[in-house]
């Protein structure tokens, strides 16, 4: 075993999330292990977090928004060296040789990961992943704005460009959360017309021009108990829903998601799919 490092771990089905030390393992030859500066909270780590099959055995850890720097690598690993920016999304690894992965199609690998389920999540001091896992991250880019990139970002970015709206048309991003703000911004820079739906309680909290690429049009209107899933969090006068075990952690980054344009895709419940392409 490897020096012990510090994790998020539930070690029981609905446990609570407690900062724990666990033994880091020696590399296999196709894995690298990452040193991690930021790690998202997405929608789906409530289920992780859940952890149905965790046990005293069987520690579960969240977290697939990791952004890092590469520590260590296997000896079979070719492509990565120590000190390496990286950032490690939804997608954790695949076979390499299934008729899915020699099309190109890893993601539906029946034998694909992801980080939290397959193995140890990123809400932790490192993560090990296979060689295969990480992306790039350039050097202009802040590894805390880098993390959600990998399952936010790909998804509202993705949500964008196979919108199949024509250049210079419009796009409407549905819900101005921590995945539409990001879609905001991928439309504008894409060079589409770019129109934000959001709440007007959520509106008149955004000052003109907060998001680069849209203006402020609010257009008052009272809450509704029933909404569009991908604003239920803003638009909705329901109750909220019941906490979650690790609602209260603040992750080890020290910074919030109110204190910077990033996307801490938290339990907002804001669709991943809230893009759509409007005909002029």
């Amino acid at each position: 075993m490897s020096d012990p490092t510090v994790a998020m771990v539930v070690t029981e089905p609905d446990g609570p999330l407690v900062a724990s030390a666990v033994d880091t393992v020696p590399l296999e030859g196709h894995q690298v292990r990452v040193s991690v500066q930021a790690s998202g909270v997405c929608h789906a780590d409530i289920g992780t977090a859940s952890a149905p099959k965790a046990g005293r055995d069987t520690l579960v850890t969240p977290g697939h928004e990791v952004a890092g720097v590469i520590a260590e690598v296997g000896d079979r690993v070719r492509g990565w060296t120590v000190g390496e920016r990286v950032a490690v999304g939804w997608f954790g690894g695949s076979c390499g040789h299934c008729v899915f992965c020699r099309d190109g199609d890893v993601v539906h690998c029946p034998e694909r990961k992801v980080p939290g389920l397959s193995y140890p999540g990123g809400w932790a001091q490192s993560i090990t992943v296979p060689a295969d896992a990480p992306a790039r991250v350039p050097d202009g880019l802040d590894l805390f704005d880098a993390a959600v990139f990998g399952c936010t970002g790909v998804t509202t970015f993705n949500a964008v460009r196979n919108a199949g709206t024509r250049t210079g048309g419009r796009v409407a991003v549905f819900g101005l959360g921590g995945l539409g703000h990001l879609a905001v911004q991928f439309a504008e820079k894409l060079g589409y017309e770019t129109v934000a739906v959001a709440a007007a309680t959520t509106a008149r909290n955004w000052p003109a021009n907060s998001v680069p690429g849209t203006t402020s049009t609010a257009r008052a209107r009272p809450p509704v108990r029933h909404s569009l899933p991908s604003a239920a969090s803003t638009t909705s006068s329901a109750p909220p829903p019941p906490p979650t075990p690790w609602a209260n952690w603040s992750p080890a980054c020290g910074r919030t998601a109110g204190s910077r344009w990033w996307a801490w895709a938290t339990a907002s419940y804001v669709s991943r799919w809230a893009c759509w392409s409007v005909r002029a």
